[in-house]
């Protein structure tokens, strides 16, 4: 005896896939939670002084995400979230304050968000900073805007001692060959004047990077003052 299978007509493969593909979708289907930036980088900071901060939380999933909660690590740090639901592709902001009081030295306080993302239930934020005492700052961040490939461009930063201790800067480093530096010792004592001189690359970038510094005082060993900015390329001209 033979036996013969037929296939699946066309019409029965639509059928079936029509009535999986709803189910498919929603297994799929999740909200993605981004910060943007991914950290709060606040840079040199001084004693005693309150420093605001804001960050963005993204939706980069295809349903919504719910913030559940927002905690922090010490009441040092304010966190205040603009709504708990974000709809795919959009933002909120989150802001709020950091205050040094009673801190020295490198600091790293976190938030702590829960929100129905699978991938990362309680999503971590980092918030860095350096505290100092007896110095102060012309500059807390080094901002180049947007400048052009192949057009040197300098920002300077003033650093002033009130320590009992004369201030001496022992080196200064940077990450990237494109960007080097000069420093001027002024008139006072403990005063001194760094010129950050960016020779661009070419093509388009964002800048990232940072000046670090290294004194002669135990409570300031080594600190880093944030360089940002973006290298944008002349757009080609429409014959």
């Amino acid at each position: 005896m033979t036996i013969s299978r037929r296939r699946p007509t066309t019409i029965a493969i639509l059928a079936l896939t029509a009535l999986l593909s709803p189910a498919l979708t929603s297994v799929h289907a999740a909200p993605s939670l981004v910060f943007d930036p991914p950290r709060v980088e606040l840079g040199v900071i001084e004693g005693d002084d309150v420093v605001p901060y804001s960050i963005r939380i993204r939706n980069d999933g295809d349903e919504t995400l719910i913030i559940e909660s927002v905690n922090t690590t010490c009441g040092c740090t304010v966190a205040t979230l603009a709504d708990s639901l974000i709809q795919p592709g959009e933002s909120v902001e989150v802001s709020g304050t950091y205050d040094s009081r009673k801190m020295t030295g490198e600091i790293r306080k976190t938030i702590f968000l829960r929100s129905n993302d699978d991938s990362r239930k309680r999503a971590v934020l980092m918030i860095k900073a350096f505290v100092v005492r007896g110095v102060s700052l012309s500059k807390k961040r080094i901002h180049f805007a947007s400048v052009r490939p192949k057009e040197e461009s300098v920002r300077t930063i003033e650093i002033r001692s009130d320590s009992s201790i004369p201030l001496k800067i022992e080196s200064v480093s940077l990450t990237h060959d494109y960007f080097c530096w000069n420093i001027e010792e002024l008139e006072r004592p403990g005063d001194y004047k760094i010129d950050i001189i960016l020779d661009p690359p070419k093509g388009n970038m964002a800048l990232k990077d940072s000046v670090v510094i290294r004194t002669n005082i135990e409570e300031f060993r080594e600190f880093y003052v944030p360089i940002v900015g973006r290298i944008k390329a002349r757009g080609k001209r429409k014959l």
